[in-house]
């Protein structure tokens, strides 16, 4: 944050609070199942635009958080974009919290040219082919990838088992441990699927 902020001091006008805020859209699940590990994304943000906003904001204009709630569900969430996409207010936005809900909303960011940043979403379709979608974090295939390397290289094992649950989530994982596994001479002796409905 104090970096963000030196790099903007030069930036910071006297007369802030009377020019128009740059607001900004934050999509999550916020009160719903995953709440408390939703909340963190929504509060993260709220600190760095309080930080910010406490300097005189960026070119001398405040930043505003417009926060929605897309409750986890893909078809919500997809909802949620297109206000977004279509609201000239908003100039970019902050999510989705996780892939289920970034998926569906991926093609009307790139359709409205709006820039989403996602912290937490870690399927690795949500920013291929599309220039208007960045993530923060690591996606699906690197992290299987690096767990396979380190069970092959630094566990010294020669062969595991996969077990996983049936979302997208596991598979994506799976697959592409499964396929990293092989090209590095780590034998997946078995592979157990359930659902994590039952």
């Amino acid at each position: 944050f104090a970096r963000i902020g030196d790099s903007l001091t030069g930036l910071v006008s006297d007369d802030s609070r009377e020019l128009p805020p740059i607001r900004i859209a934050i999509a999550g699940d916020f009160d719903g199942a995953e709440k408390e590990i939703r909340l963190p994304m929504l509060h993260g943000a709220e600190m760095l635009v309080e930080e910010l906003n406490a300097i005189g904001g960026v070119a001398g204009r405040p930043i505003e958080l417009v926060v929605f709630n897309d409750k986890g569900a893909p078809a919500y969430a997809e909802q949620i974009a297109e206000k977004i996409g279509t609201d000239p207010d908003l100039v970019a936005v902050i999510g989705h919290a996780n892939s289920e809900t970034s998926r569906p909303a991926a093609h009307l960011y790139r359709l409205y040219k709006i820039p989403a940043l996602t912290p937490t979403a870690t399927n690795p379709n949500i920013s291929l082919l599309n220039d208007w979608y960045f993530r923060l974090i690591y996606n699906d295939n690197l992290q299987a990838k690096v767990l396979a390397h380190y069970l092959r290289s630094v566990l010294e094992h020669e062969s595991v088992a996969i077990v996983m649950d049936q979302s997208a989530y596991a598979q994506t994982l799976s697959r592409t441990f499964a396929s990293t596994s092989t090209d590095i001479g780590l034998n997946v002796g078995a592979e157990f699927s359930f659902s994590s409905e039952s």
